[in-house]
């Protein structure tokens, strides 16, 4: 019922309010694309707001969300006597996969380098989380997550190791995967609910004698949790 609560607030904010359109969804509710053509700034604003209302909400389930600019194709298929609209854009079942799998790790807001650059410190206080690549190219996208969405507790704790997390992503891209494996795990005793920072925690154990080579290194992957 909780579910059911977030998601009709959800839908209420998005399309009414910023005007988003409501593009796919799947038979369980649980993932949703809206796509907003104007008002970028608006939109992110209002995100902040509304996950912060959130919060406050009792029994609220986690509500999930990443903003991202894409180039889109749309259009009316069919005959006239039956047709049907479609929108469509490339990479999009890739970024349906990241978006599930940050709301695993419990991340309320996360947002790209793009996004990042146009809204500047007016979305509030962010924290480097590392990159992803989208197949087929080459330019790698930063990703950003926002602070101010988190409860108190946890908002606090990334605030005061936001640059020692930084830092220790630094170490994990340079391959010094012990000095990034204990700086994750300092941060883990500082914040035991940093699942971003379990992740790099494990993939540092995992390469320590080791040197990857492979050109995905370094990248996200969008894996579900154990």
């Amino acid at each position: 019922m909780k579910t059911l609560k977030n998601i009709v607030s959800f839908m209420e904010e998005y399309t009414d309010t910023m005007e988003g359109i409501l593009v796919s969804k799947d038979s369980s509710l649980s993932l949703m694309q809206f796509l907003f053509l104007d008002g970028l700034s608006d939109v992110t604003l209002s995100a902040v707001q509304f996950l912060q209302q959130q919060m406050t909400m009792q029994d609220s389930a986690l509500v999930s969300v990443f903003i991202y600019y894409a180039s889109f194709m749309y259009g009316v298929v069919g005959i006239s006597a039956q047709s049907l609209t479609f929108l469509t854009y490339e990479h999009v079942r890739e970024y349906e996969g990241y978006a599930e799998w940050f709301k695993e790790l419990g991340l309320r807001l996360v947002i790209t380098d793009d996004i990042m650059k146009r809204e500047g410190s007016s979305i509030g206080e962010a924290r480097y989380i590392g990159y992803i690549r989208l197949s087929g190219e080459e330019e790698r996208v930063n990703l950003y997550e926002i602070l101010d969405v988190c409860p108190m507790r946890e908002r606090q704790a990334k605030l005061i190791d936001k640059e020692k997390f930084e830092a220790a992503i630094r170490l994990y891209y340079q391959k010094d995967f012990y000095s990034a494996r204990n700086r994750f795990s300092e941060i883990l005793k500082d914040c035991p609910d940093d699942e971003m920072a379990r992740w790099y925690l494990f993939e540092s154990e995992k390469y320590i004698g080791e040197t990857p080579e492979n050109d995905g290194f370094g990248a996200l992957r969008a894996e579900a949790k154990d």
